[in-house]
């Protein structure tokens, strides 16, 4: 028999939160290990107890959503992440997705619907809203395909010389290709890039 999936929640409204654990709290596969209605507690708990999964408020006190997925997804590698919005923004989806989060939820989510994303994300998945389809040949005539590669990695965090090892390229070659992406892209930082992706509709 699989080990119930650990649960954490985090929201502003401690409503939602309430709301939540109504309907999850019945599910036997699943334990709610905590709660916090502020990023910064939040990222203390998570820290501690290292659940399986986490419910993240886009944005509440402290650190935002995003800002403590990509703070935590180095230090808590076996978490997952699901985003919880009031709005369906694409703009704030394609930032979930860039920026660490396994799944992206409406808030007037229904129950099913809500079980069904935690199901997908705990079995290794993605679970996103549809967004409109880029244009074809957009991302191509930003970024070369071995650029794309190495901006991924980079987006992840990845040093040069991990990106080497993992691409078989050298460090030299590696470092080309970062300044000639940070070149394209104005931006030299993981924040500036995922920016950059989020502005230019790009999805890795």
């Amino acid at each position: 028999m699989n080990a119930p999936v650990t649960l954490y929640l985090a929201d502003d409204h401690q409503i939602v939160v309430d709301g939540l654990k109504l309907l999850i709290g019945g599910e036997e596969n699943i334990i709610i290990v905590g709660s916090a209605n502020d990023g910064d507690t939040a990222c203390k708990d998570i820290i501690a107890k290292k659940p399986d999964l986490a419910l993240i408020d886009l944005r509440m006190p402290g650190m935002t959503g995003l800002e403590l997925i990509y703070k935590l997804t180095k230090i808590v590698p076996n978490t997952r992440f699901i985003i919880l919005s009031m709005h369906g923004n694409p703009r704030d989806i394609r930032d979930a997705m860039n920026g660490g989060a396994a799944g992206y939820l409406l808030k007037n989510t229904g129950r099913a619907a809500l079980l069904n994303c935690i199901s997908a994300v705990i079995s290794g998945e993605k679970s996103f809203p549809s967004l409109p389809k880029n244009k074809p040949g957009a991302t191509k005539a930003i970024f070369t395909p071995r650029e794309l590669e190495i901006l991924k990695l980079v987006v992840e965090e990845c040093t040069t010389a991990q990106i080497a090892e993992q691409l078989c390229l050298s460090p030299f070659t590696v470092e080309t290709h970062r300044k000639n992406i940070g070149r394209k892209a104005n931006a030299s930082t993981s924040f500036g890039l995922i920016k950059f992706l989020r502005d230019n509709q790009i999805e890795l």
